[in-house]
């Protein structure tokens, strides 16, 4: 699968105000939008995989609607760890786990990763 974001916003055909979670629930497809997907296939054997989505805001589509979706994005790599959750199903909750690694393997130093969250604290106010 390749990674893509979202150009402008798209309406949403498939919205139901009767969900209230995936896909459905939403009436526009917002712009910015990061996620995985794959565009529909025809292979050699002449197997067709229509147009397919992961987005952890959305869950998982497939179809028309993922090809309109892809149709309007741009293949772009991961820049920030929230990007880099998305891309990996929305796993936000495991960042202590890749911060115990990078320690681990030494990639970053326990200085750093204080000094990174002091950052943090005081860009947000607290």
């Amino acid at each position: 699968m390749k990674t893509y974001k979202l150009l402008k916003d798209i309406e949403n055909p498939q919205h139901d105000k009767r969900c209230s979670y995936g896909h459905k629930k939403y009436e526009t497809f917002k712009a910015g939008t990061f996620f995985e997907g794959m565009s529909a296939n025809l292979d050699n054997d002449r197997d067709f995989s229509p147009a397919y989505i992961q987005c952890h805001e959305w869950r998982h589509l497939s179809g028309d609607t993922a090809a309109l979706i892809i149709g309007n994005s741009v293949e772009a790599e991961p820049k920030n760890w929230h990007e880099i959750a998305t891309i990996g199903g929305g796993y936000h909750h495991f960042s202590s786990d890749v911060i115990e690694q990078l320690l681990k393997v030494g990639d970053v130093s326990l200085d750093q990763v204080k000094n990174a969250l002091a950052a943090c604290l005081y860009a947000n106010g607290d």
